[in-house]
Parts: C-alpha cells; structure tokens; sequence
C-alpha cells in the first residue's frame, strides 16, 4: 500500500479507498471516533491499535512498529475520498528518512533504538 509520507503529520491515518482494500471489518471499530485538527481543517477518525509493518527491500524482511492508526469512517470522509493515507512521525520518527529525488525515491531506514514490534512476523498481507 502507498502511504504520503507527511513530517507535519503527528499521527498515521488510513483513508476509505485504502480502507477498503484491507481486510479491516470498519463496522467492528473498537473506539468511538475522535476529531483531528490538521492543514485540511478537522476530520474525524477512529483510532486503533495496528502494527504497521515496512518491508526491508535488502534483506527481504519486515519491520513492525506498534503503533495507534486513525482510520477514516465510512462515509465520514466522502469530500476527500480520494486522499492518500497518510505515514506520519509516530513511524518516521523511528527511522531514518532519505530522500533522493534524482532517483525519484524514498527510503526508510529504522533506527537502531526504534521501539518495534516483538511479536511473530510473517509476510503481511499485501494489499
């Protein structure tokens, strides 16, 4: 899944289209929607416990961070359906972040001292 990697945003958050190609029940949330103030305006978001996981293209492995992701309502967002999801500083404030734009790319590498997730990895899903 694409993400827009945003350094003014404190906070991960999942869109509809995104949403909705991941095998997330959006009816069963767990907590009541909260608002988040950002450049767009306020938006309301359900927040939830999530590992996020990014693939470590030289080794072929994962790395998980724990993290709280907001995830978009359904048909709370229809105006701004079309926006990305959003990579915020509760995970690159874990890794180190190198932009090369004559190579058009973005890396990120975890910092040593990240906190990670300790559980059992597997291959996500990866839709």
């Amino acid at each position: 899944m694409d993400f827009l990697l945003d350094t003014g945003a404190d906070a991960t958050t999942l869109h509809p289209d995104d949403a909705a190609r991941m095998p997330i029940d959006l009816g069963v949330l767990s907590q009541e929607p909260v608002t988040v103030w950002g450049i767009g305006g306020e938006m309301r978001y359900v927040p939830e416990d999530a590992v996020v996981y990014i693939e470590d293209s030289d080794t072929g492995g994962w790395h998980g961070f724990s993290i709280q992701v907001y995830i978009a309502p359904e048909g709370e967002h229809d105006a701004v359906e079309d926006l990305p999801s959003v990579l915020g500083r509760d995970v690159l404030n874990s890794c180190r972040c190198i932009f090369d734009a004559g190579q058009s790319l973005v890396s990120l590498e975890p910092r040593p001292s990240a906190q990670r997730y300790s559980g059992v990895v597997t291959e996500p899903s990866s839709t």
